[in-house]
């Protein structure tokens, strides 16, 4: 499925473009869309994961708009949760490389600690977001 998106003649969506990403995820397609921006991806992301009963993995270009996505996905999922259940949890990139002579943040660390922690405890939440570069970030195995 290339994008749910699909115009009719009319200008109209041919169908509920929703319920196409729900089905298409459903079947186990592939699924893009396009012209989702700011607090918008968060609110489509948040349905989905009403939608779809399943956690969600959300990758963002960089540590800035995995902030703003984390924050939009809190705000429609109902609130950041607690230290014990959060509700999204947020894995943060390394700010220095391990071997820079420069002193990472503690909050980053603290935060990188914990989001690692909840992964490897089988926390259950409904948002795991992160950037590229946090993805990319070897951890070793729990």
């Amino acid at each position: 499925m290339d994008t749910p998106f699909k115009q009719t003649q009319d200008g109209g969506a041919a169908g509920d473009p929703f319920a196409q990403v729900v089905d298409g995820l459903r079947a186990g397609q592939r699924v893009r869309t396009q012209g989702l921006k700011g607090a918008a991806r968060g609110h489509v992301l948040a349905r989905l994961h009403g939608a779809l009963k399943a956690p969600l993995v959300c990758v963002a270009v960089d540590e800035e708009a995995a902030d703003a996505l984390a924050a939009d996905l809190s705000f429609f999922l109902g609130g950041q949760g607690s230290l014990l259940a959060p509700r999204v949890l947020r894995l943060p990139a390394d700010e220095v490389l391990p071997y820079d002579e420069v002193s990472p943040d503690a909050a980053a660390v603290t935060e990188r600690l914990g989001a690692l922690f909840h992964l490897g405890q089988g926390t259950r939440f409904p948002a795991l977001v992160l950037s590229v570069r946090a993805l990319h970030r070897r951890v070793l195995p729990g």
